[in-house]
């Protein structure tokens, strides 16, 4: 998944990473080193009006709430079957511009992925990430799964774009995002992937209010790979599935400036709530010469007893509870 990135980019260079001269909404654009769902990203797109697919860089809130809850991830391997994608990654398809992302292992270990240093002097190292953006102008970063240096993190990533795959992605006339899939977002072999570097870094960045370049400095060897410290003063975030119609994504339940985050990937959650519900089936479904047998032992008891079994009835309830975690925020995926 992708839960905080960073971009500290100013105006002109902005501009020429993005090969255009037109911005929108350019009082929205903040330095950061840290920035969670909710706040500004700057992303391409091709400009409302325009005939000639111009490219225009709008800053643009990251996260929408379509059903009151808010989305900030979607999954790129299967967008058209959800109600809440399968338009936007067709119609609104964007480019995110980033220097980098975090990224946390299950043990709540940050990680750094970021631009390696551009050969290009004119355009300062970046990363594209692919998203889609709502009519309203929110946008969403596309997510896959984990393969290579990334999987040492987290089993999800966000989707990279090379600087030569920009176009094709932002053409929604011309190209549908099944046309493209498989080249873009699957195709493990393409370079792109390898131009990120990627290193454990410290706990600074678990809380959301720090925000300094000391946040991408590499984690010191004699570092708690958990910081109980920092676990206990961070605020606390709800995570639920995000949309009650099947999409698995992530939701945020509180927000705000001074907020830590707990992001945790809801199919993870899932996956795990589908292992104990076929645990539990396993063991309330009788075995091949077990229910005879059992059936004989009970009435033996009961006769035992001086029992009369037509008589007896003794009704047995299973509960079954769907656990819903209460998480602490000392990552943010």
């Amino acid at each position: 998944m992708c839960g905080r990135v960073y971009q500290t980019y100013n105006t002109n260079q902005l501009l020429r990473i993005a090969g255009t001269r037109l911005i929108q909404n350019q009082d929205k654009n903040k330095s950061s080193y840290n920035i969670p769902p909710t706040k500004y990203l700057p992303a391409i797109k091709h400009a409302d009006d325009s005939k000639n697919n111009n490219r225009v860089v709008d800053i643009m809130q990251w996260g929408f709430q379509p059903f009151g809850r808010l989305l900030f991830n979607a999954r790129s391997e299967d967008p058209e079957k959800k109600n809440v994608w399968k338009t936007l990654v067709d119609q609104r398809r964007c480019v995110i511009i980033v220097e980098g992302y975090y990224e946390w292992t299950p043990q709540k270990v940050p990680y750094v992925f970021r631009a390696k240093e551009s050969k290009d002097k004119e355009k300062p190292a970046h990363v594209f990430l692919a998203g889609i953006y709502s009519k309203n102008g929110e946008i969403i970063i596309m997510t896959r799964s984990s393969f290579g240096d990334a999987k040492r993190a987290h089993h999800r990533m966000p989707v990279i774009l090379a600087d030569d795959e920009v176009d094709k992605w932002l053409d929604c006339k011309k190209y549908k995002f099944n046309d493209i899939k498989e080249d873009i977002v699957l195709d493990e072999s393409k370079a792109k992937w390898k131009n990120i570097d990627s290193y454990k870094v410290k706990n600074l960045v678990n809380s959301m209010t720090n925000n300094s370049k000391e946040l991408l400095e590499p984690r010191e060897e004699k570092e708690s790979d958990y910081n109980t410290k920092a676990a206990a003063s961070t605020k606390k975030i709800d995570l639920k599935d995000a949309d009650e119609e099947g999409d698995k994504d992530f939701e945020v339940k509180k927000r705000g400036d001074e907020t830590d985050g707990d992001f945790t990937d809801a199919e993870e959650e899932e996956e795990k709530e589908e292992e104990s519900k076929s645990k539990s089936k396993k063991k309330t479904t009788p075995q091949k010469g077990k229910t005879k047998k059992g059936n004989s032992l009970s009435k033996k008891r009961k006769e035992l007893n001086g029992r009369d079994e037509k008589n007896e009835f003794t009704p047995t309830t299973k509960r079954h509870k769907n656990n819903q975690n209460t998480l602490g925020a000392v990552r943010s995926n």
